[in-house]
C-alpha cells in the first residue's frame, strides 16, 4: 500500500511540474504578446474570436472525456462507443462548416463593437482559430483512454511539447503582428493532436471506427448524458461569452484586461485544480465502487481547499509583483497593472469555492448523472449574466469580475445542497466547518503576519521578493496549520 501510494503521488507530483513548465512557456507568450500589442484593438480582436471558437466547440472536448471515462473499459460498450463518437464528431464537423463559411456576419450579430475594422479583424482570425479549435475537441477521446489507463503525464508532455515550440516561434520572431500570431497557436494545436493520437494508440487497444447504429440502447444512455454536458458546458461558456461582450462595449482594452486576468487564473487552474481534479475523476469513479465515496468526498474538498488558501495568500502578497514581471513592459502601462491585478485578486478569492464545486460535479459524472450538474450550471450562468450587467454599469470591469465570483459561491452552495438531496451524501456540517475553519483562520493569520513583514522589511528587487516571500507564506501557513492541529497535512489520496 505503501508503495502505491507513493507511485500515485509521484506521478501526481510529476503532473503538477510538467503543467508548471507549460504554464511558465505560456506566460512567456503572453509576456510577449502583452508587449507587442499592449490592451488594443488588434488584442481585443484575437480575443474575442479565441472565446467564440473555444465556445463552439469546448462541450465536445469536455463531453466526450466526461462520457467516456466510466464507460471505456467495459468491453460489450465498444460498439456504442464507437457510434456515439461518430455523432458527436459528425456534429462538430458540420458546426466547423457552418460557422467558417458565415463567421463574420455571426461576429457583426454577437459584438458589442460596432467598429468595422474590429469585425472584419475578428472574423478573419476566428477562420485561423476554428481549424485549431475544431482539431482540439479529437483529444476529448485521447484524454479519456489516456486517463482511464493512468497515463495522464503522457498528454501533459504532448502539450508541453507544442506549448515549448510555440513559444519558441514566438520568441525567436517577437515582432509578430495578430495573424501571423493565430497562425503559430493553429499550427502547434494540430501538432498537439497529431502526438496525443500517438501517444493514445501506443497505450490502449481501442480503435475509433466510423458507425452508427442508432437501435443501440447503450447508445442512447451515452447520448442522454452527453446532451447535459453540451448545454452545461455551453452555458458556462456563453457565460464566458458574454463577460467578453460586456467587456467590449466598456472601451477598447477591456476585453484584453480581462483577458489578461483569466491567464492568471487558467494557469492556477491548469497547475494546481486541473490536475488535482483530473486525478481524482477516476478515484471518485472506484469510491463509488467501493462505498467510499461519502467519506472521501470531504477529504478531497478539505485538501483542495488548503492549497488553494495558500494559493490566494501567495497572490495577495506577491501578485502584482509577478504582474510587473510577466506584463510591465512596451505597451503596458502601470495603470493597466493595477486594473489586471485587482481584477484577478477577485478572481482567485474564488478558486477554492470553484474547485469545491468541480469535485462536486464530478461526483455527479461519476455516478452518470450529468443533468444535475447542468441544472445548477444553467441556474448560475444566468445568474452571473444578470449580476454582471447589473454591477458592470456601476463598477464597470470589476463589476463583470465580481459578478462571476458571486455566483461561484452560490453555485457551490446550489450543488451542494443538490448531493445531499440525490445521493444523501450528507455533509457533516459542523465537523467540515471546523476542519474548513482552521485552514480559513491559518490562511488569514499567515496573510497577517506576511503583510506585517513586508512592510518592515523592504526588498527592492522583484524577483528576490517574490521568491523570499513566497517561502516564509508557505513556511508560516505549515506552521499555524500544526499548531492548530489541522490534520490536513496527514491526509493521503
Amino acid at each position: 500500500m505503501k508503495i502505491r501510494n507513493k507511485n500515485i503521488y509521484k506521478k501526481l507530483l510529476i503532473m503538477i511540474m510538467i503543467t508548471f513548465l507549460t504554464q511558465l512557456f505560456t506566460l512567456f507568450r503572453v509576456s510577449i504578446v502583452a508587449s507587442n500589442f499592449g490592451v488594443s484593438v488588434e488584442l481585443d480582436a484575437f480575443n474575442f474570436a479565441n472565446t467564440m471558437a473555444v465556445l463552439i466547440f469546448s462541450f465536445i472536448t469536455t463531453g466526450v472525456t466526461t462520457v467516456l471515462i466510466p464507460n471505456l473499459n467495459k468491453e460489450e460498450r465498444q460498439e456504442s462507443i464507437n457510434s456515439f463518437l461518430t455523432i458527436v464528431y459528425g456534429a462538430g464537423t458540420f458546426l466547423l462548416i457552418v460557422f467558417l463559411l458565415f463567421n463574420k456576419q455571426i461576429i457583426s450579430i454577437t459584438s458589442n463593437n460596432k467598429n468595422e475594422y474590429f469585425i472584419e479583424l475578428s472574423s478573419n482570425i476566428l477562420r485561423i482559430l476554428l481549424i485549431s479549435q475544431y482539431l482540439t475537441t479529437y483529444l476529448g477521446l485521447s484524454n479519456a483512454v489516456l486517463q482511464i489507463n493512468n497515463q495522464f503525464n503522457k498528454s501533459k508532455l504532448a502539450i508541453l511539447i507544442t506549448t515549448a515550440i510555440s513559444t519558441t516561434i514566438i520568441i525567436i520572431n517577437s515582432q509578430v503582428n495578430i495573424y501571423e500570431y493565430a497562425l503559430i497557436i493553429n499550427i502547434t494545436a494540430i501538432i498537439n493532436v497529431v502526438l496525443q493520437y500517438i501517444l493514445m494508440i501506443k497505450t490502449s487497444k481501442f480503435k475509433f471506427k466510423i458507425k452508427f447504429n442508432y437501435k443501440d440502447e447503450k447508445l442512447k444512455k451515452l447520448l442522454k448524458n452527453f446532451i447535459p454536458i453540451i448545454f452545461s458546458t455551453g452555458v458556462y461558456q456563453i457565460s464566458l461569452m458574454i463577460d467578453t461582450l460586456i467587456a467590449s462595449g466598456l472601451g477598447v482594452g477591456q476585453i484584453s484586461i480581462l483577458n489578461y486576468s483569466n491567464n492568471i487564473i487558467g494557469m492556477i487552474n491548469a497547475i494546481i485544480v486541473g490536475n488535482i481534479i483530473t486525478f481524482l475523476f477516476p478515484k471518485i469513479v472506484k469510491d463509488i465502487e467501493i462505498n467510499e465515496s461519502e467519506e472521501n468526498i470531504l477529504k478531497y474538498i478539505t485538501i483542495i481547499n488548503s492549497i488553494l488558501f495558500l494559493v490566494v495568500i501567495g497572490f495577495f502578497v506577491v501578485g502584482k509583483d509577478l504582474l510587473k514581471i510577466l506584463y510591465y513592459r512596451g505597451n503596458f502601462t502601470s495603470l493597466a497593472i493595477e486594473v489586471v491585478y485587482t481584477c484577478t485578486l477577485i478572481y482567485v478569492i474564488a478558486t477554492p469555492i470553484s474547485a469545491s464545486r468541480n469535485i462536486i460535479y464530478k461526483y455527479f459524472y461519476a455516478n452518470n448523472d450529468t443533468y444535475t450538474p447542468f441544472t445548477n450550471s444553467l441556474f448560475i450562468s444566468l445568474l452571473n449574466i444578470i449580476i454582471s450587467v447589473i454591477l458592470s454599469k456601476f463598477i464597470g470591469l470589476y463589476g463583470v469580475v465580481l459578478g462571476t465570483t458571486i455566483s461561484s459561491i452560490v453555485s457551490f452552495i446550489t450543488i451542494s445542497i443538490k448531493l445531499e438531496k440525490k445521493f444523501g451524501v450528507k455533509v457533516n456540517t459542523f465537523k467540515f466547518f471546523i476542519k474548513n475553519s482552521r485552514v480559513l483562520v491559518a490562511a488569514i493569520m499567515t496573510l497577517i503576519i506576511v503583510k506585517y513583514l513586508q512592510s518592515v522589511v523592504l526588498i527592492n528587487n522583484i524577483l528576490i521578493n517574490i521568491l523570499i516571500t513566497s517561502i516564509i507564506t508557505v513556511f508560516i501557513y505549515i506552521v499555524i496549520l500544526n499548531i492548530l492541529k489541522n490534520k490536513i497535512l496527514k491526509y493521503k489520496l
